[in-house]
């Protein structure tokens, strides 16, 4: 079900609609979604190791925020917005049924000299109508190592999607231009351990500065989604076990 704070426009809207002798809005619906996954793990070596993942995803009955448009007439929605002096939207079933499927293939490397690896790809289908978008192929690489007895710690992850182009009929400027090209995201960090119980770190996120959308939730603006950030970030801090 939505949020309850966002779920009272869906109170406000159907109250100034009653008031103004307007047909309500049909009661909303739980969504429906039933998943599956089968994985599987196998042992190459005691150094390299797989994994296989596949999931099915099925909706039915999805909620979304959308306009009044697609329950009321313009004439309607006027005299409503008059009263509640709220926006134009409100949650509602998408109606309908969809699927999504994928699946995620992990290979893993470990060696007490060099440090460990991950290399994964993952490919996702999605439906048309389904809320949530995400890349065709991602491709991501994890890199750990130690040295002076474990005392220096390195780590690189690195994370490669496809441009989206399975988005649904997106109108002119209503997706973020990163949606719409290849991405790549580099993060590293360094730790030193300076004693058992102190540690200094610093880490890099966003090396390259790809032009991920900013991390927040704006309802007028979907395009900018939980994706990252565009700018540079270091961090830098110090641990203490006591």
């Amino acid at each position: 079900m939505p949020d309850v704070a966002y779920y009272n426009w869906n109170l406000i809207n159907n109250h100034a609609a009653a008031q103004l002798g307007f047909p309500t809005s049909p009661p909303l619906k739980s969504e429906v979604m039933n998943n599956y996954e089968w994985n599987a793990h196998l042992i190459i070596s005691s150094k390299v190791h797989c994994d296989m993942n596949i999931f099915y995803n099925y909706f039915k009955d999805q909620l979304s925020w959308g306009n009044l448009t697609g329950i009321w007439t313009p004439e309607e929605i006027e005299g409503i917005l008059a009263v509640t002096e709220g926006v134009d939207g409100m949650f509602q079933n998408l109606g309908g049924e969809e699927t999504a499927w994928g699946s995620e293939f992990i290979l893993n490397y470990w060696d007490a000299k060099y440090g460990a690896c991950s290399i994964s790809y993952s490919y996702a289908s999605v439906g048309e109508e389904l809320i949530q978008r995400t890349p065709l192929h991602i491709l991501k690489l994890n890199y750990q190592t130690s040295s002076l007895n474990d005392r220096v710690n390195l780590a690189f992850n690195y994370v490669y999607h496809c441009p989206m182009d399975n988005l649904k009929n997106p109108p002119e400027d209503a997706w973020h231009e990163s949606y719409l090209q290849s991405n790549h995201q580099l993060d590293l960090s360094v730790s030193f351990d300076v004693t058992h119980s102190v540690q200094f770190y610093t880490s890099a996120h966003n090396v390259l500065e790809s032009e991920f959308p900013p991390i927040t939730f704006q309802p007028d603006k979907p395009f900018f989604a939980h994706l990252g950030s565009e700018e540079r970030k270091w961090y830098f801090g110090i641990r203490v076990n006591l």
